[in-house]
């Protein structure tokens, strides 16, 4: 049987040596496997990839670069990637963050889940982490958008972690992609309700698994606290998120998170004032919404 085209998107923030680091990460039988790998730069000045497109090549695998010119934000940018792939005929796409790293990979194994799951369009991969492996995949509360531990239910939804999405190209399209008004987070739990709503599930896939270091996809340091630009957009991405899936619920994740800054301000005040940005952007981005505009698809 025909192996379905196969191409990889990742989205780079000062992040060529761990988007380096990556490439050399992908074992020879999975590398004959991805017809291309599309790194989309989002720096405001072009990063030096020559050594990445020279490790890909060694591998046989093609490197495109995309270069918006701006941080147009990680949704945006893995949009760019799926259009461009999609243009070349490529069927599935691996979302990857630059600080992932390829862990295992059967191919054989990998089409044979994809045929045993036809129904999918979002697939989460083997996560290898230090206590074990597992699924790639994280659980919402919406209650509190916060992720949570334990099964999924009424007030949760799981969703596929974005540093390893598999996803099939038609059926990701045709959900419109990852929606741009989410600069950073919260964009795979939208998904995730978005998929569930279109009668799409989540799927799970053995044959591929990385390890995932975080915060190489970011621009954060190694060992740094989260830093304020992550704190600061997963709050005005919260707020998002509940004004477009629970609005009734908005008010109070607001004044929980408002609390939560108060008392950040004992600690860290700058991340404090950061999350505090966030909140008031959210909300901003709400209010200058054009007559009638809903947070639709």
């Amino acid at each position: 049987m025909a192996h379905q085209s196969f191409g990889i998107v990742v989205v780079s923030y000062r992040s060529a040596q761990e988007v380096e680091a990556l490439a050399r990460s992908l074992p020879a039988a999975l590398a004959a496997r991805v017809d291309e790998l599309c790194v989309v730069d989002n720096t405001e000045e072009a990063e030096d990839l020559a050594e990445v497109g020279a490790v890909l090549a060694h591998k046989g695998v093609r490197l495109t670069v995309l270069r918006p010119g701006a941080n147009i934000g990680f949704g945006a940018a893995n949009n760019l990637g799926l259009a461009h792939l999609a243009a070349t005929g490529c069927e599935l796409v691996w979302f990857l963050n630059p600080d992932t790293r390829v862990a295992d990979a059967d191919p054989d194994r990998l089409d044979r889940e994809l045929r045993a799951q036809p129904a999918p369009v979002l697939l989460a991969t083997g996560l290898r982490t230090p206590s074990g492996r597992r699924a790639g995949t994280s659980v919402l509360s919406l209650r509190t958008g916060r992720v949570v531990h334990g099964a999924p239910s009424g007030g949760r939804v799981t969703f596929v972690n974005g540093n390893s999405m598999l996803a099939r190209v038609p059926g990701l399209l045709a959900l419109g992609g990852f929606d741009e008004r989410f600069f950073l987070y919260f964009e795979e739990a939208d998904l995730a309700l978005r998929s569930a709503a279109a009668g799409m599930p989540l799927g799970v896939v053995e044959g591929l698994s990385v390890t995932h270091e975080g915060g190489g996809s970011t621009g954060s340091r190694r060992g740094e606290r989260r830093s304020r630009v992550t704190v600061h957009h997963a709050n005005r991405s919260c707020v998002l998120f509940f004004a477009k899936h629970r609005p009734a619920r908005l008010p109070l994740v607001l004044a929980a998170r408002a609390a939560n800054c108060a008392r950040l301000l004992v600690g860290d005040p700058r991340v404090a004032g950061a999350a505090t940005a966030g909140l008031l952007a959210g909300v901003a981005a709400l209010v200058h919404r054009a007559p009638g505009e809903r947070m639709g698809r």
